[in-house]
């Protein structure tokens, strides 16, 4: 082995400068000693390192007198890699663009860089991450172009034939497979496996339909099947509670109603005094009903000879909870939002004369009506907001919450889609019917 590379020969060798016939050994022999070297191999790395991560600058100073024009080292592959991918910061950018400006072999690398860029980005899917420079650049830039170009050839040559060599062997393997297969084809009637020719024989030839669904409907447009198994088909985003709900309604065929709806129609008792109402004075709205809004609207029936109405309402223990101001129309809206998840009563007097005529009043029933928590009404809101539609969940989540108008209209919409369906016609009998 030859004497090891000396601190100038090593800074000549990574700063091009050995192309210039001033090293004190031949350009062969000094690469030939560094292939075998690990130590100078070391030492050679670590210089070229120490030369990339300088500031502003890629010069070595080689304590040597130099005539020739300096070269400076070329940009590695990652700065390239950068600079194409625009992800330099500032100063390394600022760095490049001086260096591109007065190497032609750095900028043409960068220009095949973008060439391969603007390739693959016009073949590839966006997806599909860019393949990688292939090594032997990353290789051309980390060493002298002189030696790339000198060993690259034969390199280039040798790896060839070890592919095409690697080619013949497959397809010759694989010409003996297919003879091995073609000769076992031509066999004799004896030498075929009857245990195998018997399953081959039973095998269906064709793909077996698979079974109906119990349940299909459309809703919005879109499918929704009830399968054999009891799982729900259907092509709308739904979370997997949601999925449940409608996979139990459509293999029931039944709605849940909460409760709260048989508490609203109890028989009542008189809750204020005064004469009994007429048949013709009587409330409209809201009675037996659960309500979403806290501050709803009561509507009632005129009185002949009114000046005056005045509506109360009260919890079930008749506490008073609001009372309206002297009207002269038949309806009226709670001025303060009453409480939620409770059962209210109201009642309406009107004022004839010097009498006064409250409704209801015996033996008509209580005017009773239900208010939602605030968490059911935001789970209803962001359902219709947030979900994809469909009348059958909608349907139903108002039915779960004793919303029975709100639910009969979402199952009038789905049985207009699907008219001939029994299921959906089960469902909205049960809506009309008393709960």
């Amino acid at each position: 082995m030859s004497a090891h590379l000396s601190p100038q020969e090593q800074v000549y060798l990574i700063s091009r400068k050995l192309a210039l016939g001033n090293a004190p050994r031949p350009l062969a022999q000094l690469f030939a000693h560094l292939a075998e070297c690990a130590a100078c191999q070391e030492a050679v790395t670590k210089l070229h390192n120490q030369a990339l991560s300088l500031p502003g600058t890629n010069e070595l100073n080689t304590n040597a007198p130099d005539t020739h024009e300096w070269q400076p080292a070329h940009l590695d592959y990652e700065r390239l890699a950068g600079y194409v991918a625009n992800n330099l910061e500032s100063v390394e950018r600022e760095i490049a663009d001086n260096h591109l400006a007065v190497c032609e072999f750095c900028a043409q690398e960068m220009q095949e860089l973008t060439a391969l860029q603007h390739a693959l980005a016009n073949e590839l899917p966006a997806s599909r991450p860019a393949r990688p420079v292939a090594w032997w650049k990353h290789f051309r830039m980390l060493w002298p172009k002189l030696v790339f170009e000198r060993l690259g050839a034969p390199a280039f040559a040798f790896g060839m034939l070890l592919l095409l060599g690697g080619l013949g062997g497959w397809w010759w393997q694989r010409r003996l497979t297919e003879t091995d297969m073609a000769r076992q084809s031509n066999s004799t009637p004896a030498e075929i496996n009857p245990t195998a020719t018997a399953v081959a024989e039973a095998k269906p030839t064709s793909n077996p339909q698979p079974p109906a669904p119990l349940v299909a409907l459309r809703d919005h447009g879109q499918p929704i099947d009830l399968a054999q198994d009891g799982s729900l088909e259907t092509a709308l985003a739904l979370p997997t509670v949601y999925r449940e709900l409608l996979a139990a309604t459509l293999a029931q065929q039944k709605l849940s109603f909460p409760a709260t709806l048989k508490a609203l129609a109890q028989t009542a008792r008189t809750l204020k005094g005064g004469e009994p109402a007429s048949q013709s004075f009587a409330v409209r709205s809201p009675v037996g009903v659960v309500l979403q809004s806290a501050r709803p609207v009561f509507r009632w029936q005129a009185v002949t000879g009114a000046s005056a109405y005045t509506v109360a309402i009260f919890d079930e223990d008749f506490n008073p909870v609001q009372t309206s101001a002297r009207l002269t129309q038949t309806n009226w809206r709670a001025v303060q939002p009453l409480p939620r998840g409770r059962v209210l009563l109201w009642q309406v007097t009107a004022q004839v004369g010097d009498r006064q005529i409250s409704a209801p009043a015996a033996p008509a029933p209580e005017a009773r009506f239900f208010i939602l928590a605030q968490i059911q009404v935001t789970e209803l809101q962001q359902a219709q907001r947030d979900l994809a539609p469909s009348h059958l969940l909608l349907g139903s989540l108002y039915a779960q919450a004793g919303l029975v108008e709100d639910a009969a209209r979402e199952l009038q919409a789905l049985q207009a889609e699907n008219p001939q369906a029994p299921v959906v016609q089960k469902l909205l009998q049960q809506i009309r019917q008393p709960h």
